[in-house]
């Protein structure tokens, strides 16, 4: 099996550090440093030092070809979850160890890593000139899972990303994200803009405050059932809810039986061989978007990154509405096309078709050269200069209440699509107000939630 092993990042340990640090000094035990392993580091090692000196990423290579793609999948995902699009991609959705031989362990050292990245014949099985990496974060399926939430952050998995491309040895690669891998593939994108080839954002948000859906009474139902899905069956009846439109689900698939009848069968074999995300896992990546953020000198080193971006959402998304999408097509201003599928939060599989024409047609204009603003001419006809306006004034009015250490003073959509911050002791103080009032309102919301909706469920039996 291929693992890539990517180090703790000094802001990764340092809360854990910290907590080390305080728990030896008060039961007096010295401290203990973990030793670099000259060999394999086991997932247990991993997951439960104090301060690990590195991370292990699983991953899987799929098809040859010089073209480069990296599939970065979101929360709780594994990379299993970009089967939909291999096929299209890079002729095979069948990994390269499996064709090669069984259970590879592939060290990390560079010069494997090089010739394994660098791999490219045209008599070999999947040969249409691209080979796709698909991974799995750290948190979920068989990478590491570190027990702390300080562990986990967009930025510190965009540069297990980074680090996973170091190892293939690949200069450049087109970068596609969905959801949470929209927001690590921003990150990314921001962090290294010359190694980013294109950028698709699916089904994504801004992170933060962002993340929370439209309130419905499907979505407080869903939310409920989620806190309470202990079992593969239980988790995967409330994951077709999310990922999926019920017009999709309802429709006929294959001998008289129901797509969700279907799915629901493979969603809970699929969890039943993974196993549940461990806790630690599902928290850090709740974490990781809720601390999500971009600063404008971000969103402009991906702006003038020199390359096209696509941001594909689905308009039946209740999981991230299709206003979220539609934000990041905004911030990104020229450089990016908006694509509107039917479908829900899992557009990769309920539309994959669309989708998978969506990322070929990407990969052609990178290829053919097409510039930014011919790509992006359809979107900013249909957004037009209303949409720039509402979507300056939503920004500017979210700046007061979102996030203490960035503060927008004014906005600019268009070459530069330049964000200017400044900070501000005043709107900090009130930042801190409007945030804890939002708090309260939550816990309060949801606890007389839980009340109704036990109630409800007390009736009903």
């Amino acid at each position: 099996m291929p693992f890539c092993y990517v180090p703790a990042f000094t802001d990764d340990a340092i809360g854990i550090a910290k907590e080390a640090g305080r728990n030896n000094e008060k039961t007096g035990i010295a401290k203990k440093h973990v030793p670099e392993e000259q060999g394999e580091v086991t997932s247990d090692t991993v997951a439960r030092s104090p301060v690990p000196t590195e991370f292990k990423l699983f991953y899987r290579l799929y098809g040859h070809g010089d073209t480069k793609v990296l599939l970065i999948m979101g929360l709780a995902g594994t990379h299993h979850a970009w089967a939909p699009q291999l096929e299209a991609l890079c002729g095979t959705d069948v990994a390269n160890d499996e064709e090669q031989e069984k259970d590879n362990m592939v060290s990390s050292n560079a010069e494997e890593g090089e010739n394994e990245g660098r791999r490219s014949t045209s008599a070999q099985v999947g040969s249409c000139g691209r080979q796709c990496c698909a991974y799995d974060n750290r948190g979920v399926g068989q990478s590491s899972i570190p027990r702390r939430r300080e562990a986990y952050s967009t930025t510190s998995m965009a540069r297990d990303a980074l680090a996973l491309m170091d190892h293939l040895r690949w200069a450049k690669a087109h970068v596609f994200g969905h959801s949470m891998g929209g927001m690590i593939a921003c990150k990314l994108a921001a962090m290294a803009p010359t190694r980013i080839a294109s950028l698709a954002i699916i089904s994504s948000s801004a992170g933060g405050y962002a993340c929370i859906p439209k309130w419905s009474l499907r979505i407080l139902a869903i939310a409920y059932r989620l806190l309470r899905a202990k079992t593969p069956e239980a988790r995967a009846a409330v994951d077709l809810d999310t990922h999926y439109t019920s017009l999709y689900l309802d429709a006929v698939a294959e001998a008289g039986e129901t797509r969700r009848a279907v799915l629901y069968k493979e969603y809970v074999q699929a969890i039943t061989a993974s196993g549940m995300q461990e806790r630690h896992g599902q928290d850090g990546h709740m974490h990781a978007c809720w601390t999500h953020f971009l600063t404008g000198e971000e969103w402009h080193a991906i702006c003038s990154g020199a390359f096209l971006v696509s941001v594909i959402h689905g308009n039946g998304d209740i999981i991230c509405p299709i206003e979220r999408g539609m934000d990041i097509a905004k911030r990104l201003g020229e450089v990016a096309k908006f694509v509107d599928l039917p479908g829900g939060h899992f557009i990769t599989r309920e539309c994959q078709v669309e989708v998978n024409d969506c990322l070929l047609r990407l990969i052609m204009a990178v290829e053919s050269g097409v510039a930014a603003l011919e790509w992006s001419q359809t979107t900013r006809q249909m957004l037009g200069p209303e949409g720039w306006s509402q979507s300056r004034q939503n920004a500017e009015a979210s700046a007061s209440c979102w996030w203490p250490q960035f503060r927008s003073q004014s906005l600019t959509y268009g070459k530069t699509n330049l964000l200017c911050e400044v900070e501000s002791a005043e709107l900090r103080q009130r930042t801190r107000f409007s945030n804890l009032t939002v708090c309260l309102f939550i816990l309060l919301g949801s606890l007389a939630l839980k009340i109704l909706l036990d109630v409800i469920l007390v009736n009903a039996s």
